[in-house]
């Protein structure tokens, strides 16, 4: 959770309650996520190279063509990224692999 608190200060978003339990929210998997993903992101490779995963989600979905789907990995649910990209109109889901590996799809628009 300290993850992703600094994730979403970052980014310029009010830290979650680290003291609040969080709600399982059950989504049926859209069927757009059966594409193979045109791009891949670590977001864990990403922050220990100090870079910024909104950021590089940014210019893969530059480069992909509406309908194409971006893939970010993570050992966390990536929160500001989800907010931020669902705010720009784009539709995501995030599937929890296991409590370490969280696979977020983006669909290009």
């Amino acid at each position: 959770m300290e993850l992703v608190n600094k994730l979403r200060e970052a980014v310029g978003q009010s830290p979650l309650d680290m003291g609040s339990e969080e709600e399982s929210v059950t989504v049926e998997a859209p069927s757009w996520i059966t594409k193979e993903p045109t791009v891949t992101l670590d977001a864990n490779e990403l922050l220990d190279n100090e870079k910024n995963p909104l950021a590089e989600l940014h210019m893969a979905l530059r480069n992909v063509t509406e309908g194409e789907v971006v893939l970010v990995r993570s050992d966390f649910r990536p929160e500001p990224l989800i907010e931020e990209y669902e705010k720009k109109g784009y539709s995501t889901y995030c599937q929890e692999v296991n409590s370490e590996e969280f696979m977020t799809y983006i669909l290009q628009k």
